[in-house]
């Protein structure tokens, strides 16, 4: 049997029962075939969902990592505010003894400043009388 294309001629000749079992060991390869392609859609798809899952999972993680870092910077931020407050505390009361040894120191200087005018004054009075006298 010849095949005449336009260009070429092909000789076909006793292939045609063999043609039946090459058609025949390539339908079941295409049929192979077909079938993996449907093995590797539903892998696939597989894979797909897992990969969501991971990610829903990394997202999670990620949240519960960014509230447990919000957690312990609330607290860190409370004690700070706790260690001003303290040093607020002992400041004011180390000026308010400042203050008092301040007054009392004042108290006493006036104290002084007042026996000195008296004394002054008796000074004085002894001086006049002194220069009276003479």
């Amino acid at each position: 049997m010849f095949i005449r294309p336009p260009l070429r001629r092909v000789y076909l000749g006793d292939r045609v029962d063999n043609n039946k079992a090459v058609f025949n060991d390539l339908k079941s390869k295409i049929d192979c075939l077909e079938a993996r392609i449907e093995t590797l859609k539903s892998d696939n798809e597989s894979a797909e969902r897992e990969l969501c899952l991971m990610l829903d999972k990394a997202k999670e993680d990620a949240q519960l990592a960014l509230d447990e870092a919000k957690k312990e910077a609330q607290l860190a931020l409370y004690e700070v505010e706790k260690e001003a407050r303290l040093a607020r505390i002992k400041a004011n009361k180390d000026a308010r003894v400042a203050l008092y040894k301040t007054k009392d120191e004042l108290r006493l200087a006036n104290l002084s400043l007042e026996e000195c005018r008296a004394e002054n004054s008796a000074l004085k009075s002894k001086w006049v009388i002194h220069s009276f006298l003479r």
